[in-house]
């Protein structure tokens, strides 16, 4: 389906992925007769129409209604432990919500995220340059020219609005789920964790979406309350991982940090950050010193066959670092603490040579490839 027929060109004829607006912004679709399609206004959510007569008159969201799930399920009686995993889609694309999140962001009064022209040009070739037969989804640079096509920096402003408006609507739910956990039995033995599968570029770049080796995609929000271990207001600069969460969780549980031990007897991936949480400032634990993410290459597989690791690109974070090791051997290296939006490549500066090395035999160690 193409985006919202009240979005400008280029986007109305792009898919609906680019879309955002409010919901008071109701979609009439004009009749084409030679694809057999009928006119119709209105939203529609998974096939069926959404009755929307005003943001107080209306059906609910998904993200509303796993938030009205989880509390029915928090109102319950629990004579044995649970686990809850919630998920919402917000802030992913389209970036829709109620009209009130938008209002909260007045696009006049909104900063732009700090911008470089040509930003992309001393990375490395492979991610970005459209000429490369190997470049990865270039879905990201495509919507930065379609929004700044489609009205500039004016435009651009929208779309942060729109993404800052789901941002707050999420946390609207989020908040909803932990006010009524507050007002229950299980709030003092309840551990909570907050989290995120990927970052979002903002226009850095020139690019927005997901899906690169930088810090804007690559880092995700991580708060962690578990009662007694915890310690309130605090925080931790120590890179961990995803994969840390598992091992963490059964950790604080009290449960066995080999739960394969009676069958495959195949180790956990990760570690658990159970030291950082007691300890955020001075914690430490077996796990590395960085953390690891990667993007795929453009190969296509088959059915159930793994990815070679070689094939990938891969990014290595630590403290201070951010080092990139695409699958053609280019190299990308940023320190974070002078240069935070990563803005100047250090991986061909001779003096940098000892550190690029090291978070290059971390990474090796931590992926499995060989060079």
């Amino acid at each position: 389906m193409s985006a919202h027929p009240a979005m400008p060109e280029p986007i109305r004829s792009a898919l609906k992925w680019h879309s955002f607006g409010p919901l008071s912004r109701v979609p009439e679709w004009k009749p084409n007769p030679g694809e057999n399609i009928p006119g119709y206004k209105g939203w529609i959510m998974y096939r069926k129409p959404f009755r929307y007569l005003s943001d107080n008159d209306r059906d609910l969201m998904p993200d509303e209604l796993n938030a009205e799930w989880v509390i029915k399920i928090l109102q319950q009686k629990h004579d044995k432990p649970f686990f809850l995993a919630v998920g919402f889609n917000r802030p992913h694309t389209p970036l829709y919500a109620p009209k009130k999140y938008f209002d909260m962001f007045p696009p006049e009064k909104l900063r732009l995220p700090p911008y470089k022209m040509n930003d992309a040009r001393d990375c490395a070739r492979i991610l970005w340059d459209p000429g490369h037969p190997e470049r990865p989804n270039p879905y990201g640079w495509q919507r930065y020219k379609l929004v700044m096509e489609a009205g500039g920096i004016e435009m651009w402003r929208r779309w942060i609005q729109a993404y800052l408006a789901c941002v707050a609507f999420v946390d609207h739910q989020v908040g909803k789920i932990l006010d009524d956990l507050q007002a229950r039995p299980y709030a003092d033995n309840t551990i909570v964790i907050f989290t995120s599968d990927h970052g979002y570029h903002m226009g850095e770049k020139d690019y927005l979406f997901k899906n690169s080796v930088w810090e804007e995609s690559a880092r995700v929000p991580l708060v962690i309350a578990a009662p007694g271990v915890s310690k309130a207001n605090s925080e931790c600069d120590h890179p961990v991982s995803l994969v840390d969460m598992y091992p963490t969780l059964i950790d604080l549980c009290g449960l066995t940090l080999n739960p394969n031990k009676d069958g495959n007897n195949v180790p956990l991936d990760g570690h658990s950050i159970r030291p950082f949480i007691e300890e955020p400032n001075n914690g430490t634990w077996d796990g590395p010193s960085v953390t690891v993410t990667a993007i795929a290459s453009i190969d296509r597989l088959k059915i159930n066959e793994p990815a070679k690791p070689k094939r990938q690109h891969y990014t290595a974070r630590s403290k201070q670092w951010r080092y990139v090791l695409c699958n053609n051997g280019e190299e990308e290296l940023y320190d974070q603490r002078k240069d935070p939006q990563e803005w100047t490549n250090l991986a061909g500066y001779p003096e940098y040579a000892e550190t690029k090395k090291k978070l290059r035999d971390e990474l090796l160690k931590l992926t499995g490839r060989k060079n």
